[in-house]
């Protein structure tokens, strides 16, 4: 079983690093936007 898993992972592993990567850019910038607007109504 581990063996198995493994070797998935192997085969998976540049897409899920993409994907992982893909993830975290979407998530910084969701973190930015959110960041921006909350300063952006601080102003008012």
């Amino acid at each position: 079983m581990n063996r198995v898993s493994s070797a998935l992972r192997e085969a998976h592993v540049p897409n899920y690093d993409r994907s992982l990567k893909d993830m975290s850019t979407l998530s910084s910038h969701a973190a930015t936007m959110s960041m921006h607007s909350t300063y952006s109504e601080a102003q008012y």
